[in-house]
């Protein structure tokens, strides 16, 4: 297991505990510890978020970097080919007259 696999169910079983903890608070009227573990729990969720957002970019980023390369190989190898086009039709035509 990654890192990252492993980081992100630490986050989501804190998460999944806290959420167990407000709703056990709301089953025996405990209503003035909510908000404090509600907060902790909202934090978490945005930290996860955050994390796997930048995760996300940086595949992106990746993807991103591997396509332009790409691209410019296959612009490479179409010059060459075109060239290699061009020079075989000139001896081509050499040939026929």
């Amino acid at each position: 297991m990654t890192n990252t696999k492993k980081s992100d169910e630490v986050y989501l079983e804190e998460i999944e505990n806290l959420s167990k903890k407000i709703s056990d608070l709301i089953n025996i009227g405990k209503y003035d510890n909510i908000t404090v573990i509600d907060k902790k729990r909202l934090e978490l969720i945005k930290n996860f978020n955050d994390h796997n957002n930048k995760q996300f970019q940086k595949i992106i980023t990746q993807i991103d970097n591997d396509n332009l390369k790409s691209i410019e190989r296959i612009e490479k190898d179409y010059k060459n080919l075109k060239a290699e086009r061009s020079s075989f039709s000139k001896r081509l035509k050499a040939y026929n007259h």
